[in-house]
């Protein structure tokens, strides 16, 4: 396994990308959808927000994201109206296709 992922201009250990993703994780399903922090961003220029799909199609869950550069898509523009825009339109879907949330089929 690899010991160390570049991105931006510094390494990152496994162990920080797996308490990212656990961060992540907590997130998502506190408020149904998840949003790096700036810190940890792998693109410094981009701002996005994310939650996370599953159908019966795939082979696994796809993240469905939303991103702009800062000036366009604040972080409070992403907690307080694009977020919660994103997962109320995915749950939407999964709800139109009879589909479970993604959540439930966490492996």
């Amino acid at each position: 396994m690899c010991e160390r992922v570049h991105g931006r201009d510094e390494g990152i250990s496994v162990e920080d990308l797996e308490a990212v993703r656990a961060a992540g994780y907590s997130q998502l399903l506190a408020q149904g959808f998840v949003i790096v922090d700036e810190d940890k961003r792998y693109a410094e220029n981009i701002n996005a927000v994310s939650t996370g799909f599953r159908s019966y199609d795939f082979g696994e869950p796809v993240a469905i994201s939303c991103g702009a550069t800062p000036d366009m898509l604040s972080y409070e523009r992403m907690q307080d109206e694009v977020g919660p825009k994103l997962r109320d339109r995915v749950k939407e879907l999964e709800r139109a296709l009879g589909l479970p949330s993604v959540l439930v089929n966490r492996g």
